[in-house]
């Protein structure tokens, strides 16, 4: 009897294996299968190759003491590369100003892309224009645009302070003076990548039905109390995109504090952040391990902050 209620118990598992294995040879069975496969396997060996393969790659070199004369030579260190990292004296300066890049840029990008994607949803004729103009120094090269600023504002030729020079208006040193040159780099690049906040967010404002806010005007919600209550609800989830996306952009920083100053992280260290830092290790000293662990320590920092901006959202709810 027992062994009958035993046979009983499993033909529904061995039912579900073949219902299983029937549902898999009908999707075998289908053109759109072997098409998606055969769309994704380039991306994906294109995504091997040159970006999980490099990160792989780093991750050895972070343990490592890599010879790049003789890779022979390379021998196994442990944590002592990221041990030399936290004790460089660049470490605590890179860092710091590291965070404070990207506390700079998303307190400049973050309020105006969406003052401006408020502005521009509310806008009836002539959007698709604004939003060509706004969108547009997203398109040109981040490298002609740093030149072109670099060109504005030198101290001596540049345009602006020849301007500020004919007004009678007190000069400024922008980007040869370590006090102004980390903000004047910040609001570059955040006039820079402006315009791909903007149009997420004003994707998003177009997204909420304008029921509700026809409701509330019925209600006698006055403009404030409806951006308030309705709209940054509503827009709760695309602020979160913007705000990682911005926190990402942030950390990683390279060419314009390459590029806009004088020299490279300059005037001094004053716009040396991870990744000039692990660039000039790298390519400058030729100390690849130690420069692949700067950068496994900016990825951690990245990861974790990511996390911690995905945990804490903001609570809109009254």
């Amino acid at each position: 009897m027992s062994g009958q209620v035993a046979v009983r118990g499993a033909l529904p598992a061995s039912t579900s294996r073949r219902s299983l294995s029937g549902r898999v040879r009908k999707v075998l069975k289908r053109p759109q299968f072997w098409f998606g496969l055969l769309v994704l396997v380039p991306a994906v060996v294109w995504y091997a190759i040159f970006q999980w393969g490099p990160i792989v790659q780093g991750l050895f070199y972070a343990f490592n003491d890599y010879n790049f004369a003789d890779p022979s030579k390379t021998r196994f260190i442990g944590f002592q590369n990221f041990i030399m990292v936290t004790k460089h004296f660049l470490f605590p300066i890179a860092t710091k100003n590291t965070f404070v890049y990207a506390i700079e840029v998303w307190a400049i990008t973050f309020p105006l892309s969406l003052i401006t994607a408020v502005a521009l949803v509310s806008v009836k004729k002539g959007r698709a224009f604004f939003q060509f103009a706004i969108f547009m120094p997203v398109v040109v090269s981040l490298v002609a645009m740093a030149l072109m600023f670099k060109q504005l504002l030198d101290p001596d030729t540049g345009l602006l302070n020849a301007f500020l020079r004919s007004l009678h208006l007190p000069e400024g040193k922008w980007l040869t003076d370590e006090r102004s040159a980390m903000p004047t780099v910040a609001a570059i690049d955040s006039w820079k990548i402006l315009g791909t906040y903007v149009v997420l967010l004003a994707a998003g404002l177009l997204n909420i039905p304008p029921e509700i806010y026809d409701a509330a005007l019925v209600d006698g919600a006055n403009s404030w109390q409806t951006f308030w209550k309705i709209t940054l609800p509503l827009l709760q989830h695309v602020m979160v995109l913007v705000i990682t996306m911005l926190l990402i952009f942030g950390l990683q920083m390279f060419i314009s504090g390459t590029l806009l100053p004088r020299t490279p992280g300059g005037p001094g260290y004053a716009t040396t952040v991870l990744t000039i830092w692990l660039y000039n290790e790298a390519f400058g000293n030729w100390r690849f391990g130690f420069a692949s662990a700067i950068s496994m320590t900016l990825f951690l920092i990245v990861f974790i902050l990511t996390l911690i901006q995905m945990r804490i959202r903001p609570d809109w709810e009254y």
